[in-house]
């Protein structure tokens, strides 16, 4: 495998200090030709970072906004549509044959109540021994984040 890297020049890539983390739970994906799944991809620097560090992967990005780009390589497929779409998922199952993913990374809407009805759909869909990751959970507490002030309230 490469190094798993950023674009130090883009904001769109996961940040540095990530990439400790990232390298220490990835490597221990044994699949030949891991599955993954990012919901939230914004230009999609992040599924070519997947794509780049995992050579045999099939990345599979889910954006509200799907980025008008051309990728690297076509193991990179990206859909436009909500993370807590469950008729999202079935076609992107059945349009790629994909019955399991190896790795989910929810780095979307960064909201609970999404976050939760995503990992209901989509966590009886991890491969067993696979790897859910969850980033920015700290934004549901900034007060001006929608469920931010819902935590400041509680406080008080």
């Amino acid at each position: 495998m490469k190094p798993l890297h950023y674009k130090a020049d883009s904001a769109e890539s996961k940040p540095a200090h990530y990439l400790p983390i990232y390298r220490r739970y990835l490597a221990e994906i044994a699949a030949p030709a891991p599955v993954i799944l990012e919901m939230g991809v914004h230009r999609g620097d992040s599924l070519e970072m997947l794509a780049d560090y995992f050579p045999d992967a099939l990345v599979v990005g889910v954006d509200a906004e799907a980025p008008e780009r051309v990728f690297s390589t076509s193991r990179i497929k990206v859909y436009e549509g909500l993370q807590d779409d469950p008729a999202l998922y079935a076609r992107i199952a059945a349009e790629n044959g994909i019955s399991v993913f190896d790795l989910i990374i929810d780095d979307c809407a960064h909201i609970g109540s999404i976050a939760a009805a995503s990992f209901q759909i989509l966590f009886p869909k991890l491969k067993a021994g696979g790897l859910y990751i969850i980033e920015d959970w700290g934004a549901g507490y900034w007060p001006k984040w929608p469920e931010g002030a819902l935590f400041e309230e509680a406080l008080h």
